[in-house]
């Protein structure tokens, strides 16, 4: 999911940043045409998951 549209005038939204740092594999667009920004949180970030897997594991 790269590229989403602005629900608020229906332009098209870009990726301008992604974070895990807190877990969560959370991404930022931006609307190239009116500026509105979204935070979605994508769910367990891949290292998060890969560390609760190896802490189960012993």
């Amino acid at each position: 999911m790269d590229e989403l549209t602005c629900p608020n005038c229906s332009g098209k939204m870009e990726q301008t940043e992604k974070t895990t740092f807190s877990g969560r594999d959370m991404r930022e667009y931006k609307c190239s045409n009116c500026g509105r920004t979204e935070i979605i949180d994508c769910g367990i970030a891949t290292w998060q998951a890969m560390s609760d897997a190896n802490e189960h594991k012993m």
